[in-house]
């Protein structure tokens, strides 16, 4: 999860789980959140390495980060029917081309939800 969603309380849907908070300021760790640099991707890198499935909850600034590094395999993108005029890019620039693939779709209270799985 990127600092921005831990700001807007969005850890407290997953108190079940281990929260990764990756930001650039020096937090100290609370209950189930854990926080991380930014930069500190051996973490990320090990976990998967180990067959740990992870579930990224952010935004555009959080997505292009680990998509610079790779390390995203699958992405389930919501599209919430609300035209907000404005907000964070889903993808920004300066990352490599990466190939994925439309698994399934669904739709969810009103929610329709996209499945890709990287080539």
């Amino acid at each position: 999860m990127g600092k921005r969603c831990f700001d807007l309380k969005m850890h407290e849907q997953f108190n079940n789980h281990c929260v990764m908070v990756l930001t650039h300021q020096p937090i100290q760790n609370q209950n189930n959140v854990k926080f991380f640099s930014s930069n500190d991707f051996h973490i990320i890198k090990n976990l998967k390495k180990h067959g740990k499935n992870m579930y990224v909850f952010g935004g555009g600034v959080l997505v292009s980060t680990l998509l610079k590094e790779q390390l995203i395999d699958e992405f389930i993108i919501g599209i919430i029917p609300v035209l907000l005029g404005k907000g964070i890019k889903l993808f920004h620039e300066g990352y490599p081309v990466q190939s994925f693939t439309l698994t399934g779709t669904k739709i969810e209270d009103g929610i329709v939800l996209l499945f890709y799985q990287k080539r």
